[in-house]
């Protein structure tokens, strides 16, 4: 019961901030600021509940609460530098376009609430693991080097790719060198392992059901709303696209990549 109520308690702050931050969408026009609370909603919701809690704080508690508030803050920092000045993302104007009388309130639902729910659905290993302090043992270690791997990962493609499109001489070609030459997205990549990571850090015996965050984790980015839409819109605007795709995985380096990259 204690590990229910736990839970669900977190819906709460999650559901006065998403609302909050769709208040100030509607004022500004603009729906992609949700994006930019994608990460930092999962580092308020595991911090509600440490400061909350009634359980005592252990090394493992603050080193979970640590690397998700870094993961966080990187990705919503990269995400503000990538969208400033760029206006909304084209996914919101066709959806906004598509119903503009009613967008207001089916952006609440569709967008801003669909984010608060995956958020709160994921976060609910990093929040129950609270229930069950500890030492750092080796396997909470393994995780956060798993974790540092991924995010070294994350932060190298997007660096990667960020200085890459800020070269104007470099406009409507795609980047095929670095980290991008064994995978595609490679800054998907990192983020799936850094969700590994974070699932090892958090495991107890108790609760070998965590495994389930990961897992869904890593099917919305490969299967739904990651990878496919990105592809898409790639083919779609890069003539040399396809070539590429054919010579790089979509994710995962395999044999052909690394030694091509090694050649």
């Amino acid at each position: 019961m204690e590990l229910l109520t736990t839970w669900t308690s977190t819906a709460l702050p999650l559901t006065i901030s998403i609302t909050a931050l769709w208040f100030y969408s509607l004022l500004i026009k603009n729906s992609s600021i949700i994006d930019l609370y994608w990460g930092c909603g999962f580092a308020v919701t595991y911090w509600y509940t440490y400061l909350s809690s009634a359980t005592t704080s252990s090394p493992k508690s603050i080193l979970l609460g640590l690397i998700i508030t870094v993961w966080a803050l990187r990705l919503t920092i990269y995400l503000y530098i990538r969208m400033r000045g760029k206006g909304e993302d084209p996914r919101y104007i066709k959806f906004r376009n598509s119903n503009p009388t009613n967008y207001w309130w089916r952006s609440l639902i569709t967008v801003f609430m669909l984010q608060a729910t995956l958020i709160w659905i994921l976060s609910a290993p990093l929040v129950i693991t609270q229930l069950f302090p500890g030492p750092i043992t080796l396997t909470i270690v393994l995780g956060a080097l798993i974790w540092l791997s991924g995010f070294i990962i994350e932060t190298t493609a997007d660096i990667q790719l960020y200085l890459f499109k800020n070269k104007p001489s470099n406009q409507g070609k795609i980047l095929t060198k670095g980290l991008w030459s064994l995978s595609r997205h490679p800054n998907y990549l990192g983020d799936v392992i850094q969700w590994w990571g974070f699932w090892l850090v958090a495991l107890t015996p108790e609760m070998w059901w965590f495994i389930y965050s990961p897992v869904l984790m890593s099917i919305i980015i490969i299967k739904f709303s990651g990878i496919p839409i990105l592809e898409k819109s790639l083919a779609r605007t890069k003539a040399s696209y396809q070539q590429y795709a054919n010579n790089v995985p979509a994710f995962l380096p395999n044999f052909k990549s690394l030694t091509r990259k090694n050649k």
